[in-house]
């Protein structure tokens, strides 16, 4: 009887390996067998956050306030973020500060030039999280096959 349960071991241990070895081959990641799933728990409190109006009232204060500091910036200081932000690779940010910056400094033809670039990048960079969040939730409905 031992020996029979060490068999059966073995083949779930193969069968377990040939649906990973599988899902890797097929570039996607190991579909989990569990019952309730973290990610998809914190997507569904966001959603539901969207309807509750506390969370929404906290949400658009945090957003005015970040508004009122972002008019306040000095230039000196709305340059170091743009710098900061082209670095970081965050191009929609950086973008928003070029404007800003032009806004402030009509004369400043350095970064009034960057901005077409800017804003490609911007827009490529949007795109490639499109096609990820697209292609991470084409694989979600397949997990449960098999």
């Amino acid at each position: 009887a031992v020996q029979g349960n060490a068999g059966k071991d073995k083949q779930k241990f193969v069968k377990a390996f040939a649906r990973a070895a599988a899902d890797v081959a097929v570039n996607r990641k190991p579909a989990l067998k569990t019952k309730s799933d973290p990610a998809k728990r914190a997507r569904n409190q966001q959603y539901r956050n969207l309807l509750n109006p506390a969370v929404q009232q906290a949400k658009k204060q945090q957003h005015l306030e970040a508004f009122e500091k972002l008019k306040a910036m000095s230039l000196a200081d709305m340059q170091v973020e743009l710098i900061v932000c082209i670095r970081a690779q965050h191009y929609k940010d950086a973008l928003m500060y070029s404007e800003m910056i032009v806004d402030k400094d009509p004369s400043n033809a350095l970064v009034a030039q960057f901005q077409p670039l800017l804003a490609s990048l911007s827009v490529q960079a949007n795109e490639a999280l499109v096609d990820e969040d697209s292609s991470s939730g084409s694989e979600g409905g397949s997990g449960d096959e098999g």
